[in-house]
């Protein structure tokens, strides 16, 4: 399905909010801020994109990610993401150094993804 982008919302001023509540949330938890980066911000929104046609994980060298769907505006993301053990790790991991959120708008249904870029420099082999 090709979108035209008259269709479609970003909607950076969720986003902006989901960032900010999870950085309080992994400070909350002894963890670093993340920093917003252009890289991380880019493939948010590609990714936030795709999620309307393939709502399906992306397996993106690089990155990991949340993501969700709802109707839109009916409850926050950041919320649900921390209820659930496997995405609530994936908010946690140690080796994220970056990150950023997107939400597409698209037919009353919102498409959410945080991105975070990680450095697998950190792991243990």
């Amino acid at each position: 399905m090709k979108l035209n982008c008259e269709q479609w919302t970003y909607r950076t001023d969720k986003s902006v909010s989901y960032e900010s509540q999870i950085n309080a949330y992994r400070v909350s938890k002894g963890l670093p801020v993340l920093t917003i980066t252009d890289e991380a911000r880019s493939e948010a929104n590609m990714r936030a994109l795709q999620l309307v046609s393939n709502y399906s994980h992306n397996l993106s060298y690089g990155f990991g990610e949340n993501i969700g769907n709802g109707t839109a505006n009916i409850y926050n993301f950041v919320d649900k993401w921390i209820e659930s053990p496997t995405h609530n790790a994936t908010l946690l991991r140690n080796q994220a150094v970056a990150f950023a959120v997107s939400i597409v708008e698209y037919n009353g249904r919102w498409y959410a993804v945080s991105s975070l870029k990680i450095d697998y420099s950190m792991f243990e082999w």
